[in-house]
């Protein structure tokens, strides 16, 4: 029976290439997209389910994408980061910054991307060659970037003036924001390395049992250190179109990031004890998250009430993969 199990999955895999990643628990958090989408076209009276509004919720949930996808590979390996909010950011004042001084953008973008990257890695190494806990670690490293972008512009905006970076976070391809475009190419590459790649494989093995991993071989180290770095990198390019949308660098935007990204990732059923997790499942939880946020603001919700509504639900979520886990089901990739 293991056999034809075996087998079967491999047939699986290679019958739907990146959708392998798709599980029955996604179908689940699909269906539940799709009921909050008519709950709230209800309520609103058609303010809601329009074209327009679709693709606000679409900009909005497309940073939480690109930062989710690094997010995705460090939970996978059992690990998580909390400083994303603040390298949101720290990377929005920096490339602001730079762009002040006449430094092209596409130039200023890569630029943060990498400085964000080696911090990334930083905490990576930290992680993982001095053996901390992760959340300590990064709940460190986020008092120590939020404070830094504070200390740099003494808690004001650096506005933003070239156009052609500006158009980055509010310019459209065509009928779609081009913060969309980024994501939606971003998810497909998070996803290509998830599961077509060597990284991708030994992240799922570092996450599913460590000890096993380092006995076959793997460079535990690496894989951790690459998945921090990942996450900077990818942090750094959303808070570069976050500058765009916003014409400035402002150290004091996502404050509430952390919530949005690790809500979206566990709620398309990442598992927080590692080793289980896929991107076709972070896009479901991304726009759940969105649609959630954006439909109770359409229904006059105040905003501190959505903050609640998003705890709630990713405690949920632990909830449903833990007993997903203790049912041994979670322990399945496809």
């Amino acid at each position: 029976m293991a056999l034809k199990e075996n087998l079967a999955n491999s047939k699986t895999k290679k019958k739907f290439g990146l959708f392998s990643g798709i599980r029955i628990r996604d179908m689940g958090v699909l269906f539940a997209l799709i009921i909050l989408i008519i709950f709230f076209a209800i309520l609103s009276h058609g303010r809601f389910f329009t074209i327009s509004n679709f693709l606000t919720v679409s900009r909005q949930v497309s940073l939480t994408i690109i930062v989710g996808v690094g997010m995705t590979f460090i939970m996978i390996t059992g690990n998580i980061d909390l400083a994303v909010g603040s390298y949101l950011a720290l990377s929005g004042v920096l490339v602001a910054a730079i762009l002040y001084y006449g430094v092209p953008w596409y130039l200023a973008v890569i630029i943060i991307m990498i400085f964000m990257g080696l911090i990334g890695a930083l905490v990576g190494t930290v992680v993982a060659k001095q053996k901390l806990n992760s959340l300590i670690v990064t709940l460190a490293m986020l008092g120590i970037a939020s404070g830094a972008a504070l200390a740099y512009t003494g808690g004001k905006p650096i506005f933003i003036k070239n156009q052609a970076f500006i158009s980055i976070g509010n310019g459209y391809f065509g009928p779609i924001p081009i913060p969309v475009v980024i994501a939606f190419f971003i998810l497909i590459i998070g996803q290509f390395v998830l599961r077509k790649t060597k990284f991708g494989r030994y992240a799922y093995a570092v996450g599913g049992n460590m000890e096993a991993a380092i006995t076959s071989g793997i460079n535990v180290d690496r894989i951790i250190i690459y998945a921090f770095a990942i996450t900077g990198m990818l942090s750094g390019l959303s808070g570069s179109i976050m500058a765009g949308r916003l014409f400035s660098g402002n150290p004091t935007v996502g404050q509430d990031f952390n919530l949005d990204v690790i809500a979206a990732v566990v709620i398309g059923g990442t598992s927080l004890a590692g080793g289980v997790g896929n991107m076709w499942g972070l896009l479901i939880g991304a726009f759940l998250v969105g649609i959630i946020g954006n439909g109770l603001t359409i229904l006059g919700v105040p905003y501190f009430y959505q903050i609640i509504a998003k705890g709630l639900i990713i405690y949920i979520a632990i909830l449903i993969d833990r007993q997903t886990r203790q049912a041994g089901l979670g322990k399945s990739r496809i």
